[in-house]
């Protein structure tokens, strides 16, 4: 039987819904997966050979996460998909498209190879155009500059032991997900360190990824939150004006149906992104950033409802 892809899309970002693509997301299930396999707590080594298989499982989650967020960004990005010769489209995933269902970013991050350091590097050079572990390599914080002008500290340190301990990682899962292998215990202390090689690799390919994708971003807290403050007030506007264009388009009993439906909306963004910030973010620093950005994410999705609703009357 065919594969149905986009069912497999559609399936897979119900499952992981309450995911992003934030690093510190990423970071704090990779600590959680420490502190299950590696911590107080002795399990066996039958147990433990499942911690590199679940680490990989969310590396490639953050580089699928990262290939569609690029895909999604510009066309700059997304001409490169004709590069690859596995892509392949055919009439349910064009109407997929059309009708919204997925992203363009969706379906080709479901389909690139990712199954190791080689072909993460592969791809992500294809998709930007650039040398991505040289590129990483080589990537400086931009938050200061040193005396001699230059940017602040290099955002890998120490990258060539990274990306021995990734290569290791991905051999180890290979072992462990497909033998029995009961000569080749795991190593505990090798594994808590492959697992932060792994934090520092999702952090800084997350850093280059933005400075490259949105290289005016700003990057303290309180600039991120400014920035997320606005992009909501433009989302809320688009929001506004969309709903004036459908009121004027439907019935009077119809407008009554909406308003009631449209006041439920406002109540359910308003739990949803407090629900997601005191989720993510705790008491933390980060629980303004993470409402603003879920009460945006929300208002663009209910803005895409409104226009698919408009054009099916028009």
């Amino acid at each position: 039987m065919a594969r149905d892809k986009i069912q497999e899309i559609l399936d897979k970002n119900q499952r992981n819904k309450k995911l992003s693509s934030l690093s510190s997301l990423i970071e704090w299930h990779i600590e959680r997966l420490q502190e299950e396999f590696l911590g107080e707590q002795k399990h066996s080594d039958e147990i433990v050979k499942y911690f590199p298989v679940a680490l990989v499982v969310t590396i490639e989650t953050h580089i699928r996460n990262t290939i569609k967020d690029i895909v999604d960004s510009d066309s700059q990005y997304s001409d490169n998909i004709s590069k690859f010769d596995n892509i392949k489209l055919d009439m349910n995933i064009l109407k997929a498209l059309y009708r919204k269902e997925v992203t363009l970013g969706d379906f080709i991050s479901h389909l690139l190879p990712i199954s190791n350091l080689d072909s993460i590097n592969k791809t992500l050079s294809t998709l930007l155009d650039i040398k991505f572990l040289l590129e990483l390599k080589n990537h400086r914080e931009p938050d200061y500059l040193d005396l001699n002008g230059n940017n602040g500290e290099k955002t890998l340190q120490n990258p060539e032991k990274i990306f021995l301990d990734l290569k290791e990682l991905y051999k180890l899962r290979n072992i462990y997900a497909h033998e029995l292998a009961p000569d080749c215990p795991p190593d505990r202390e090798q594994l808590l360190s492959i697992s932060k090689s792994a934090i520092s690799f999702i952090k800084a390919s997350v850093s280059m990824v933005s400075d490259i994708l949105y290289p005016n971003a700003p990057i303290s807290n309180a600039a991120m939150k400014e920035e997320a403050g606005k992009k909501l007030e433009e989302q809320e506007e688009k929001l506004g004006h969309l709903i004036e264009n459908l009121k004027n388009t439907i019935e009077d009993n119809d407008l009554k149906d909406f308003d009631k439906s449209h006041k439920s909306w406002l109540e359910f963004r308003e739990q949803e992104s407090n629900f997601r910030a005191n989720y993510f973010a705790g008491g933390g620093t980060m629980w303004g950033l993470v409402y603003l950005t879920t009460k945006d994410k929300l208002t663009y999705d209910r803005t895409q409802s409104l226009k698919d609703i408009i054009e099916d009357i028009i």
